[in-house]
């Protein structure tokens, strides 16, 4: 049902503020970050399951990307 469903370009412009606004050392806290604000700005979200990719220059660990998955659901 279009009632129950979740403003999508709203929830881009969350997690385009959640990244301007604070400088995090780690994927997994920024991660933990946007899914706290998903949860807490939009009350249909009942649960996040989320992807975060940051791509590195190679010669870094001789990765291109490191990734963190996680999954969060309202209490």
């Amino acid at each position: 049902s279009l009632a129950d469903s979740v403003d999508y370009p709203s929830v881009v412009e969350c997690v385009r503020r959640t990244v301007a606004n604070t400088r995090y050392n780690l994927i997994e806290s920024l991660a933990e970050k946007i899914a706290q604000d998903l949860l807490l700005n939009f009350g249909k979200v009942h649960g996040v399951e989320l992807q975060l990719r940051k791509l590195l220059c190679e010669k870094n660990f001789g990765l291109s990307k490191i990734a963190v998955k996680i999954n969060r659901h309202r209490q």
